[in-house]
């Protein structure tokens, strides 16, 4: 629990957190904006919007009497979450905003016709308190900066502020504001900022919006990060930690420094974290094992060197990726690789690169999302210039629908190369493993498709669990 250092306040907030058809996450920016509110006195609480009915979240509403309420959303929520709000204006009378990466960065979705009644951009810790602060005691809160507010049809555009210099001045996050899902407080994230520029991310975007702000890169002081850890393992028992970090020892000096100081921690339990290949190394791989890191997230996103480089902006070659595997597998850390498909330019040529690169490093693990041109950013834009996006408002999952019209690369073809991904990647190293992983991606499929499809896997699911191995 957040101790309160303040007097308790009247005004209660309400996180709304769309997430309809995706496996659920611990969210780090909702955790922290509670937190930094509840030590100043607010009661904060969250809703979880995981399917398209309206029933729960109005009786949620009804029940906690939000004076304010705040959505968190990114590109694929943005017209759901706008007609929830404007339902929820028409049966309460309180002030809803909305923030996350889609507001940073694609602002101009935000009209005066919008049912928010202002959208934070960039950091909301500080900004949000101080709108909380100005709504409490009563003041006109339109000047807040990193707020965009809407007033007699106008948009009214506020600067950004300053960027927090120091992230051990915030209070750790709120985890005790998400359901009581033992995986839910598992996950940390000690840093802010990415010096890496590819396209089709958002964090370049990002980064110049906030460009002359501050120091783009910062993190917790390791001590703190062990603190943090020491206090959620003590509260919640977890048996593994995930750091969700976008590459964990990008700051190499810093990592070095957590690794020393979390061997010492004898009673922590392992991790797994996020780098990229360019970022592996016999040392750095030896730092992850004595800390105790069980796996680590490698980006590869493209097979094809062209693809990888020119369009995605990612300038690693095929020997690092293959090397950092390699060196990985050697001392016993699992690996997890990240692919995409449907990335403009891309043909099935191209594609089956990415297949013979994951058979020949063979991952433990492997992820294969469908790329989203998200708004705002390079490849987004790029993609909206090309005419490529064919997008309906009820796209949430980048995992089991194709977003654009890619020439020579159908979203038929890329829809099925998607599902017989790990099936082809592991079907010459372990035909067992790969009819395992197809079954599973045909269920994921035809279960988010139709709810009906799911009573027949659950029916059939224990006898097929034989192929894993």
């Amino acid at each position: 629990m957040i101790e309160n250092s303040s007097a308790k306040k009247n005004t209660k907030i309400l996180f709304i957190y769309p997430n309809i058809g995706q496996p659920m996450q611990y969210h780090h920016g909702i955790a922290s904006l509670s937190a930094i509110l509840e030590q100043s006195g607010y009661e904060t609480s969250l809703f979880i919007v995981d399917d398209d009915s309206y029933s729960p979240l109005k009786e949620k509403i009804s029940s906690f009497a939000p004076r304010m309420i705040c959505f968190s959303i990114v590109s694929n929520y943005w017209e759901l979450s706008n007609s929830l709000a404007k339902r929820i204006k028409q049966d309460f009378d309180t002030l809803i905003f909305a923030g996350g990466m889609h507001c940073s960065i694609f602002p101009q979705s935000y009209t005066p016709e919008s049912s928010f009644d202002g959208i934070c951009r960039a950091e909301g810790e500080y900004a949000l308190l101080e709108l909380a602060d100005r709504i409490e005691s009563g003041e006109d809160f339109l000047t807040v900066r990193n707020f965009w507010f809407k007033s007699n049809r106008k948009i009214i555009t506020n600067d950004i502020r300053p960027l927090i210099s120091n992230l051990d001045d915030l209070p750790f996050p709120n985890r005790d504001i998400f359901p009581d899902n033992p995986g839910l407080g598992t996950s940390f994230m000690f840093s802010r900022g990415c010096p890496f520029q590819c396209t089709y991310c958002s964090n370049k975007a990002y980064n110049e919006l906030t460009a002359g702000k501050g120091k783009i890169v910062r993190s917790r002081s390791v001590n703190k990060a062990i603190e943090e850890i020491v206090q959620t393992v003590s509260n919640y028992k977890p048996q593994a930690l995930r750091f969700d970090d976008d590459s964990f020892n990008k700051n190499q000096e810093w990592f070095k420094e957590f690794a020393a100081a979390y061997s010492k921690e004898k009673s922590l339990p392992a991790y797994r974290c996020n780098t990229r290949p360019e970022l592996v190394s016999e040392s750095s791989i030896q730092l992850f094992k004595e800390s105790g890191c069980y796996q680590l997230n490698i980006g590869i996103e493209s097979g094809d060197p062209k693809i990888r480089q020119e369009v995605l902006n990612r300038h690693m070659t095929d020997t690092q990726i293959i090397e950092a595997f390699h060196l990985a597998k050697k001392c016993g850390i699992q690996r997890y690789s990240f692919n995409m498909i449907g990335i403009p330019g891309e043909t099935i040529s191209a594609f089956k690169r990415t297949i013979r690169l994951n058979r020949i490093i063979q991952p433990d693990k492997s992820q294969i999302a469908i790329f989203f041109p998200y708004p705002g950013t390079e490849l987004g834009d790029y993609c909206v210039e090309k005419g490529y996006p064919s997008i309906g408002d009820d796209v949430y999952n980048y995992f089991h629908q194709s977003f654009l019209n890619l020439p020579g690369f159908s979203k038929r073809r890329i829809l099925i190369n998607r599902i017989f991904f790990k099936f082809n990647v592991y079907r010459v190293s372990s035909l067992s493993r790969a009819l395992y992983y197809l079954y599973r991606d045909i269920r994921e499929f035809l279960e988010y498709r139709s709810k009906i499809c799911r009573w027949f896997f659950n029916l059939i699911s224990v006898p097929v669990r034989f192929l894993r191995k």
